[in-house]
């Protein structure tokens, strides 16, 4: 059994901890032509420079989707949640299904996983004619700057232009003020890894 990194390559670290994270023989046994999509967080990890707040010690796994093996197809999310719970697999925090009148829930969560620290939210499709949408907080947005500035050369300049009006639409359209303390956090983020790299 092997674990791929996003860009298609076998990873080793990845590969010997999956045994770990759940009982991926029972699994691919049963259901040989899936592949389960996840994210392995942790401090320090081999391939974010940050780590969700709730993950301080070794390595947590997160499904996230199951997909057949030409990865041209995603399980309907039903089965793929079922078939998460069959087999014990952790997964990513699960919100539940909305529609756009629960827009005020769905800030309730959005701002709560802000606070957290959290990445944000992706919402899922439940009909094949629908995309996935990825909704991110303004905390991970300056957080992507702030551990990417000294590399800043290395990327491109949408990276951080894309962060920082995500950050800026996020107090929008939460109705927040252009505080002080976001100022200076916006500030800090592209410049202070790189003045300490310099």
């Amino acid at each position: 059994m092997f674990a791929f990194t996003r860009g298609s390559y076998v990873c080793p670290f990845s590969t010997d901890r999956l045994v770990d994270f759940f009982d991926y023989d029972n699994f691919f046994n049963e259901n040989p032509n899936l592949v389960v999509c996840g994210e392995i967080a942790r401090p320090e990890n081999p391939y974010n420079a940050e780590s969700p707040p709730y993950v301080t010690e070794d390595v947590s796994f997160f499904a996230f989707d199951i997909r057949t093996m030409s990865g041209e197809q995603e399980i309907p999310v039903e089965k793929r949640y079922k078939l998460f719970d069959e087999y014990k697999i952790p997964t990513v925090t699960r919100f539940g299904s909305y529609t756009p009148s629960d827009i005020k829930g769905l800030k309730k969560h959005i701002q709560y996983l802000n606070e957290k620290g959290c990445e944000g939210l992706v919402f899922k499709p439940t009909a094949p004619f629908e995309k996935t949408v990825k909704y991110v907080t303004a905390g991970s947005c300056l957080r992507d700057m702030k551990v990417t500035s000294a590399l800043m050369t290395e990327y491109q300049a949408e990276f951080f232009t894309n962060r920082m009006l995500r950050s800026l639409f996020y107090l929008m359209e939460h109705d927040l003020p252009l505080s002080e303390e976001f100022l200076k956090k916006t500030g800090e983020a592209p410049y202070y890894s790189l003045f300490l790299r310099v």
